[in-house]
């Protein structure tokens, strides 16, 4: 049977060699009356150190601890849930305390460690390199990640997090450290179990002349209550020091402050401005002396006193840093001011007759007197703060470097991105700094490499000039020539490849307003004609009626028409590809592909579907290979559909899911950030599909059949103009054309 256990906390505190016996940062609760669900039993501990330039204040401190605890009892499930939700909501709050102040090169970073005591059942969780000690009577174990180096809440968006669990017995002692005493490992504290406080305590300071931040727990078999040391320098009554509130009392959990309730009136918002703090290196609490002591029992847990701590600086903008910024950098300075004045004064005097000297007027001495010093004063503030930003930002490049060595080492894939994904966002506050953004490149290629993205380094192929509202929504390769639909106008241009330029061919006649050609309207789509067939073309074009025009170079066009459907009449044609022969017209409006066998356009043509018809009034494009047929929806989605010209079979079609293949998420489902707007199915040597997405400017790559993503090309750099609208895949020369603003680009497949 579990035994219930008291608790007696002791701080083992020491900066710059003296001891300081006050318990910064830590928070005891018991269970409220109406605490959630799973939570009626538990007992928390939290313990916290700041590190960074801009920590919160004690106060503040003190009540952020409150609301967490606060949270945890209204938080139901496991205790492991409950401190999930502690680390994520305290990581959400400083870190949007840090984006806020980032212009000012500040950052506060919290190291967290919370303890969940269930009868005998320990259960702990680290936020950031912080250490436990428990030592029992047959072993001491050390629990601490040392891929934590670095990390700490308040630094991304996800809080880094690692839980242990032991069983604690009575006369074991727990240590919960931040910064631990550098000889304090199970050698040297295997000797302590069951020792008294004080004894504990010279054995644990020993001879070390090391700064440390700890918090000393012993268990010993009782009622479940906490107790807390007397303060040596007050007088404080028995009642006051004793026991926190047990079970018989009021709950040591703090009731929510107002205000803070919900996290948007968080208990970490700055009320008033914080003064600039020198960074701290090792994890320890700012603050190098004692707070002014409210009483133990008040600070830690304490209902009273922790509200009203909350309330102290609601009344308006707490100016005291202000202040103290004045006294501290203005005071020196004023007193220059005041000595350089003098030696203005005296040098007037020497230099210039004291009739002179006397006929200036006050009001331009009283002048003279107030200027200098606050020039001074001026000057060296600016330098004050200029050279308190540089070291910042090497403080900060140092911890950016740290966490690029632990994102390298990481084993596990989705934890790698998540820590390259939290070094971009870590670098914001350094702006241009060339060693930031070498990092930033290396975070960069180190995500590309896990996401499967290629980067193209697009060149211009054609300019367009802007007062012509250029739009091109399709692309041609033909041999060496380039031919684009200018959606606007529904005309096709051609440029030919001549030596590494495209040069444009100013005689190519291919649209609606030439003379002798009738077309319904501007044309839609266009395709290469193969070789061959009837009428020889380089290129045919459609428009939304079923009309064709058979265009070459140097050479007027053609016209032909598509033959009707059975029942006479086409929809509203979209576009056509051309597969294995056979000419493939997609008409929405119809809920159909019509199949032209041998590409006979005089011919009557198939339906490509049987009894199974696919919903196509938002299909926007369509590709084909051999009996597969892909049809791209307007939200992205695919369908595929396998034909079949066996009258005891079926064809059928479905909704395929894209699959990812990236390492880490392989057989998962994938999803685009944003709908793809064209589909193009590229012949052998590597036949497989090619979609556009125009917000990016990407085109991925998938597999056939499966939509297997196999990567990602994507432009290297920014690319002028808005979205991309037409795409164009040489894959036997390896090269794209991607067209982007007025603009036509093309970059070599590495």
């Amino acid at each position: 049977m579990s035994e219930k256990l008291d608790l007696n906390l002791l701080p083992v505190a020491r900066y710059g060699g003296q001891e300081y016996p006050e318990l910064l940062g830590l928070f005891v609760s018991e269970p409220p009356k109406r605490a959630a669900r799973g939570r009626g039993s538990d007992r928390l501990i939290l313990y916290l150190a700041m590190t960074g330039n801009a920590p919160l204040s004690p106060s503040k401190q003190e009540q952020a601890l409150a609301y967490l605890a606060d949270l945890y009892y209204k938080t139901p499930g496991s205790v492991t849930s409950g401190l999930r939700a502690i680390s994520e909501e305290f990581n959400n709050l400083l870190h949007k305390r840090n984006v806020r102040i980032a212009s000012s090169g500040r950052q506060g970073v919290g190291l967290l460690v919370q303890a969940v005591l269930r009868d005998e059942q320990l259960t702990l969780a680290h936020c950031g390199p912080t250490h436990t000690f428990l030592i029992t009577a047959n072993e001491v174990q050390h629990f601490h990640d040392p891929e934590m180096a670095g990390l700490g809440l308040g630094q991304g968006r996800s809080a880094p997090l690692h839980f242990f669990q032991a069983t604690i017995k009575p006369n074991d002692t727990l240590i919960l450290a931040a910064q631990p005493a550098p000889d304090w490992d199970p050698s040297t504290l295997g000797g302590i179990h069951g020792q008294g406080p004080e004894s504990l305590r010279r054995r644990l300071f020993g001879s070390s002349v090391a700064d440390l931040n700890a918090v000393l727990i012993q268990a010993k078999a009782g009622q479940g209550k906490f107790y807390l040391p007397k303060p040596k320098s007050e007088e404080v009554s028995q009642a006051s020091i004793d026991i926190l509130p047990d079970v018989t009392q009021a709950p040591v959990a703090v009731e929510p402050v107002p205000g803070i309730e919900r996290m948007e009136a968080s208990p970490i918002a700055d009320s008033e401005p914080e003064p600039a703090v020198h960074a701290v290196s090792a994890p320890v609490q700012p603050e190098p002396e004692p707070m002014p002591r409210e009483g133990a029992a008040q600070r830690v847990g304490g209902i009273a006193s922790n509200a009203k701590a909350g309330r102290k600086s609601r009344g308006g903008v707490n100016l005291a840093p202000l202040g103290k910024f004045l006294v501290i950098v203005g005071t020196p300075m004023a007193r220059v001011g005041a000595i350089l004045g003098s030696a203005v004064k005296t040098l007037f005097v020497r230099m210039l007759p004291g009739e002179f000297f006397q006929s200036i007027p006050v009001p331009l001495m009283a002048l003279i007197a107030i200027v200098i010093p606050a020039i001074v004063v001026t000057a060296g503030s600016w330098t004050y703060i200029r050279l308190g930003r540089d070291a910042q930002n090497e403080i900060l490049l140092a911890q950016a470097q740290q966490k690029v060595l632990q994102a390298a080492s990481q084993t596990d894939l989705l934890a790698r991105r998540a820590a390259w994904e939290d070094i971009l966002e870590f670098l914001q506050p350094l702006g241009n700094d060339p060693k930031a953004e070498a990092l930033r490149v290396q975070a960069r290629n180190a995500l590309d490499d896990l996401d499967l993205i290629k980067r193209l380094e697009y060149k211009p192929a054609l300019q367009f000039d802007p007062q012509d509202n250029v739009q091109i929504t399709n692309l041609l390769l033909v041999d060496d020539d380039l031919y684009m639909l200018e959606g606007n106008s529904g005309t096709v241009l051609r440029a030919q490849l001549i030596g590494q330029a495209f040069v444009w061919d100013q005689t190519f006649q291919c649209g609606p307003n030439i003379s002798g050609v009738r077309l319904s309207g501007p044309i839609i789509d266009i395709l290469a004609w193969p070789a061959g067939f009837k009428p020889v073309a380089s290129v045919v074009a459609l428009d939304a009626s079923g009309n064709l025009l058979f265009c070459s170079p140097n050479k007027p066009p053609e016209t032909g028409k598509l033959t009707t459907p059975p029942n006479g009449v086409f929809g509203n044609l979209m576009g056509f590809t051309y597969d294995e022969g056979n000419l493939y017209v997609l008409d929405p409006l119809s809920n159909a592909v019509w199949i032209y066998l041998g590409s006979k356009v005089e011919e009557e043509p198939y339906l490509f579907f049987d009894q199974q018809i696919p919903f196509m009034q938002d299909v926007v494009d369509l590709a084909v290979n051999n009996e597969e047929l892909y049809l791209l929806h307007s939200d992205g989605r695919m369908t595929v559909c396998f034909y079949s010209a066996v009258e005891t079979a079926l064809t059928r079609c479905s909704d395929q899911q894209y699959m990812d293949f990236r390492p880490g998420r392989e057989n998962t489902p994938w999803m685009a950030a944003n709908p793809f707007t064209q589909v193009l199915h590229s012949q052998p040597p590597d036949p497989a599909l090619f979609l556009l997405e125009p917000v990016s400017k990407g085109i991925y790559h998938f597999s056939l059949r499966s939509l297997a993503f196999q990567r990602q090309f994507m432009p290297s750099t920014t690319l002028a103009g808005g979205g991309a609208t037409a795409y164009a895949v040489n894959p036997i020369q390896r090269y794209f054309f991607l067209a982007a603003g007025g603009q036509v680009y093309y970059a070599a497949v590495p």
